[in-house]
């Protein structure tokens, strides 16, 4: 977290180690903090899906139904949380936004997973759940801080160029959503604020963009 917040900032955070599969420790948390409101993000990968299928699956989809069950139990006032663009259809991206209800057809765990969580959510926390999902088509988390997965792509081909080293990113064609991270957490917070509303689930996309078109713009800027 250093790397992303100042000691201001870390000062106004407690941290508490756990596991979200661990439910007593999550409930006993929820209970002992008088938790009102969670914003879930625990999710495992694509990288670490192929290592551990078993375990990641547990914990994109067993973590989740924890999350809400404790919300249950304790009768919190809302959970946000983010689902992502792999339950719809499979490909990497697509040339406009996808539509919040879109038909769910996940190609992987991940997806699956995910899509779970939005069928759960409805039936355990109708009234309490929020869903985002900051990844609309192939959103693009432009932080620092991603070590894989698409943003990491996108993030790593303006690091490198800032300091002087080549970046090479894929699907050059493909036109994808652009968000930046505090963006996301704006949107998540702002989730936290309002009631809940009808629909429930939301894409959040950012600006849409042709990977090549963003690659130009790093390109135009001076050394």
């Amino acid at each position: 977290m250093r790397a992303l917040l100042t000691d201001d900032d870390l000062s106004q955070i407690e941290v508490i180690r756990g596991d979200v599969l661990d439910f007593d420790h999550l409930l006993e948390v929820v209970r002992s903090k008088s938790v009102q409101t969670i914003i879930h993000l625990a999710a495992v990968l694509f990288a670490a899906i192929k290592v551990n299928p078993r375990w990641a699956t547990m914990v994109n989809a067993d973590g989740i139904l924890n999350v809400f069950e404790a919300a249950r139990i304790e009768s919190l006032s809302k959970v946000v949380w983010a689902s992502s663009n792999a339950v719809f259809a499979a490909g990497p991206a697509t040339n406009g936004p996808t539509a919040n209800e879109a038909p769910h057809y996940p190609w992987g765990p991940y997806g699956a997973a995910k899509s779970f969580g939005e069928r759960l959510s409805i039936f355990i926390l109708r009234s309490t759940a929020l869903i985002l999902r900051p990844l609309d088509t192939a959103v693009s988390f432009l932080a620092p801080s991603r070590k894989e997965g698409i943003g990491h792509d996108h993030s790593e081909a303006m690091l490198k160029p800032a300091v002087g080293e080549a970046g090479v990113v894929p699907w050059g064609d493909d036109t994808v959503g652009w968000i930046y991270v505090d963006d996301a957490a704006r949107a998540a917070v702002l989730a936290c604020r309002h009631r809940r509303t009808k629909r429930g689930a939301f894409n959040i996309r950012g600006h849409l963009h042709p990977v090549r078109e963003v690659v130009g713009f790093v390109k135009e800027i001076p050394a």
